[in-house]
């Protein structure tokens, strides 16, 4: 796993009394999960042109058999990208017996990815198209690699996926005071306020909620629809946070 870390520090001593400090930083991980057989091409195995502008990873497809080992791998191709990214700022200042602290800061967390699964296609043989009467319940004349051979599948799926840009944000600020009541007693006093919003996605490519009231569009009286971040007023992250984190 390659690591990506910037950090940026600057203090600032605005008077003999007050001291500011800014920080940034920006922590980068990037991903690339590849199947043994990324960069086979179906076109090897005599898929047309029309199905192959529709791979979008390529790669070796998945041949599932009935009494037989499956051929392919598992749908694990991906690439992810996690990155954070974080804003700080304080401020310290000394009045007489009392040093005071405050600061607010700002953070982001997020993970850009997309998973191909099956994208170039997963298929199922079964023993049906070879037996020498389709309606027999036991399958003692056909078989699943003979079907294979045929290019007869029993089923199958394939599977486009979309890009997701996730990430939800943290903000939060504090105020301390460091209070000398006598030479032998400081009094530790503050207030720190939190808040972490949903998750949410760039491009609003999430289900939010889940409306069970709703006129679902089939019609004939159906209720109960989900809700698309963004959509009609809805909001744009999942989750309800809670707004009251003091401590």
């Amino acid at each position: 796993r390659k690591t990506d870390a910037t950090q940026v520090n600057n203090t600032f001593t605005v008077n003999p009394t007050t001291v500011v400090d800014v920080r940034y930083g920006f922590n980068r991980w990037p991903n690339l999960y590849r199947t043994v057989s990324a960069g086979f091409s179906p076109a090897d195995l005599g898929f047309t042109g029309s199905w192959l502008s529709d791979v979008q990873y390529l790669k070796f497809p998945r041949f599932d058999m009935s009494l037989f080992s499956s051929l392919g791998a598992e749908a694990d191709a991906q690439w992810a990208v996690y990155h954070s990214k974080n804003l700080l700022g304080n401020v310290s200042k000394l009045v007489g017996r009392h040093a005071f602290r405050m600061g607010v800061a700002y953070r982001r967390i997020n993970i850009a990815n997309q998973a191909f699964g099956h994208s170039a296609g997963q298929f199922s043989f079964s023993d049906t198209f070879t037996r020498a009467d389709y309606r027999a319940t036991d399958n003692r004349t056909g078989s699943s690699i003979a079907e294979l051979l045929l290019g007869n599948p029993g089923g199958g799926t394939a599977q486009i996926s979309s890009k997701f840009y996730q990430y939800t944000n943290y903000y939060g600020g504090y105020f301390q005071d460091n209070f000398r009541v006598r030479p032998n007693l400081t009094l530790n006093l503050g207030l720190r306020y939190e808040w972490e919003t949903g998750l949410a996605d760039r491009d609003n490519a999430l289900i939010v909620g889940f409306d069970q009231q709703a006129q679902h569009p089939i019609g004939q009286g159906a209720r109960g629809t989900l809700l698309y971040a963004g959509v009609d007023g809805n909001p744009t992250h999942v989750l309800n946070p809670n707004k009251n984190r003091f401590a």
